[in-house]
């Protein structure tokens, strides 16, 4: 019965370690999950899931001093069916564009994204006027139709 699951919700304060030797899952459609770092992201969308179509992610810490990092692009075919994706980060998560980048670069069939970033790591004046955004919405998911972002960033950003 379990196996059959298509809709899923996982919360621990602390979030969730992911493994890869874990069984992929092709019923699992619907998956809110908190996630302990980028890393247990990352091994979720290498074909844990094959068949998600909705994912909410919310990370709990930041990679430093864990586990070795993978960031790193997957085959888009093992995310080939997401059409909705939420990301959300605690407020000791650090975040990067590059971060961001190699998350939604392989979801070419998003048609919803939103992004809830609570501490931005980065000084970039073009990433806040929202040209590195605007970049990857257009050469990496000509399908998105809704796009939501907050970010909020530890430094002083002079706008010119």
């Amino acid at each position: 019965m379990l196996n059959k699951l298509i809709k899923l919700e996982l919360s621990t304060n602390e979030g969730i370690i992911l493994d890869k030797q874990l069984h992929p899952n092709e019923y699992l459609q619907q998956l809110t999950i908190s996630l302990q770092t980028l890393n247990d992201l990352f091994i979720l969308f290498d074909g844990l899931l094959p068949n998600l179509v909705v994912l909410n992610a919310n990370i709990c810490q930041s990679n430093t001093y864990k586990r070795t990092s993978i960031f790193r692009c997957w085959p888009r075919r093992f995310m080939s069916h997401l059409v909705e994706f939420q990301l959300k980060t605690n407020a000791n998560v650090e975040m990067t564009f590059d971060q961001i980048r190699r998350i939604v670069m392989p979801l070419i069939q998003l048609e919803k994204l939103m992004i809830d970033v609570s501490k931005w790591f980065s000084y970039d004046q073009q990433f806040v006027q929202g040209n590195q955004i605007e970049m990857l919405i257009n050469e990496f998911m000509p399908r998105l139709r809704h796009f939501h972002c907050s970010i909020k960033t530890i430094y002083n950003i002079e706008m010119q």
